[in-house]
């Protein structure tokens, strides 16, 4: 949780840490930019308030599931393979690297 929030004060806001990842994303992995059908703005607005939202119930595993589980309902119509959720698990994870490292060298 501390991460998470460290690497949204680094980047600014959560508009700019979404756009952020989805560049991220979308560098490592072009073909991925097919399976969304509204704009980048949009799609990272939409995935840092859902991440976000589970952020939260990291302590509350109960109401976790439950909403991990609606998440999961909403993308049903989505070909969502283990290689695509390794491209966003991977994307995700460096730029939170690169950005909190950035913050300690620059000492921010």
């Amino acid at each position: 949780q501390s991460a998470w929030a460290a690497w949204i004060k680094q980047a600014g806001s959560k508009e700019v840490a979404g756009d952020n990842f989805f560049t991220q994303l979308f560098d490592s992995a072009p073909s991925l930019q097919s399976a969304f059908r509204s704009p980048k703005a949009v799609i990272s607005m939409r995935f840092m308030t859902a991440l976000s939202q589970l952020i939260v119930l990291l302590d509350n595993a109960t109401v976790l599931k439950r909403e991990i589980e609606a998440l999961a309902f909403k993308h049903l119509d989505a070909e969502v393979t283990a290689v695509k959720v390794a491209f966003f698990r991977e994307a995700l994870i460096e730029v939170i690297e690169e950005s909190l490292v950035e913050g300690i060298l620059s000492g921010s």
